[in-house]
């Protein structure tokens, strides 16, 4: 079996938009800006499926 490794998301809520970003746990790497996002629930569940690792 793989280790795992966490994944920390950052969101930076807004009135209007989330901003995303997030960086792998462990790594020395930068995080990665994936951008902003909608305030709605689907948004919310459609980035958490993008992000999701298989």
């Amino acid at each position: 079996m793989a280790k795992s490794t966490p994944l920390f998301v950052g969101l930076d809520v807004h009135k209007d938009s989330i901003a995303v970003a997030h960086a792998q746990g462990g790594r020395s790497e930068p995080p990665v800006f994936v951008g902003k996002i909608g305030t709605r629930q689907a948004d919310l569940d459609q980035l958490i499926r993008r992000l999701q690792v298989t």
